[in-house]
């Protein structure tokens, strides 16, 4: 994969003095329960590994059903007034009122605010069969449900063969998304090869996922040319060839796996973000001491 030497809005960061200039990032699903809880969880017990909080919004509809409380950390749940003791529009507020205000507002500043940021994964399920304006509008409403995150980027999958990726562009950037902070996936059947051209008119990003590459053997891939400008991150896991759907811990890469993720990590640019795309807490830990084994020296980078 080149190199790339020019990220928009990256910050190289060194999780824990350890040697590594990008940013790590941790699915939103390393414990059954909800978004909030386990985003509470990755900021109680990751916060010196981890930057960034990867939500899974993989199923369309049961995501855009989440409710605020099943979606936001504790941080951005805001504490508000009761709906029938907020004052009239136009009206002063009373003693009382203030009071209440003041100590909503205390309330807040005493929960921790963890130095996390969030990025979305788009759903593997959008309905592309329906048409292009019905899928356009799930995503657009987990673009709108995801706003109080402030999301860095949006994954999405290719949409079928067909879809105008201009067109799709035009609307993420109608939605206030530009469209390079939306990466599109390589995944089974589209290792981006195909689409590139069209990709690099409609001003996408990348995100190259390494268990895909090792899975579906799609090595080519990586000498697309401008690929290197166009990854903002890296999907780290081993592949199950039994189960292709699981995602399995780096520990689980062989030789090849291995030098493979070395030569991906040593041309990405510093600040990209890192997915450990490992849904269980002991899988990700194992992933993040891999990590730490296989990654070059600070010193030795370029």
């Amino acid at each position: 994969m080149p190199k790339n030497h020019n990220h928009e809005n990256q910050a190289a960061c060194t999780n824990g003095g350890k040697p590594f200039p990008f940013r790590i990032a941790a699915p939103s699903w390393l414990h059954p329960g909800p978004v909030s809880e386990n985003c509470a969880w990755i900021a109680d017990n990751l916060a010196h590994t981890v930057d960034e909080v990867a939500l899974m919004f993989l199923e369309t509809e049961s995501c855009l059903a989440y409710s605020r409380e099943e979606l936001l950390p504790p941080w951005l749940q805001a504490p508000s007034l009761p709906a029938d003791e907020l004052p009239e529009t136009g009206s002063a507020f009373t003693d009382d009122e203030l009071a209440a205000l003041t100590a909503a507002e205390a309330d807040e500043d005493s929960v921790p605010k963890p130095d996390l940021s969030f990025h979305v994964h788009l759903p593997l399920d959008l309905p592309w069969d329906q048409g292009f304006n019905t899928a356009w509008r799930k995503i657009e409403a987990l673009i709108q449900k995801a706003e109080p995150m402030h999301p860095r980027r949006y994954v999405l999958h290719p949409p079928p063969q067909g879809v105008s990726l201009r067109m799709l562009a035009g609307q993420f950037a109608a939605a206030g998304v530009k469209p390079r902070r939306v990466l599109l996936e390589n995944i089974q059947g589209c290792d981006l090869s195909e689409i590139w051209p069209e990709v690099l008119d409609s001003g996408f990003g990348a995100c190259v996922d390494l268990g895909h590459i090792l899975l579906y053997s799609q090595f080519p891939m990586l000498a697309l040319p401008g690929l290197g400008e166009r990854v903002d991150m890296l999907h780290l896991s081993a592949p199950d060839p039994f189960r292709p759907g699981r995602h399995l811990p780096l520990s689980h890469l062989d030789d090849n796996g291995r030098l493979l993720l070395r030569s991906m990590l040593d041309a990405l640019t510093p600040g990209a973000t890192v997915v450990l795309e490992v849904f269980d807490a002991d899988g990700f830990q194992e992933s993040l001491e891999t990590l730490w084994e296989l990654v070059p020296p600070k010193d030795s980078r370029s």
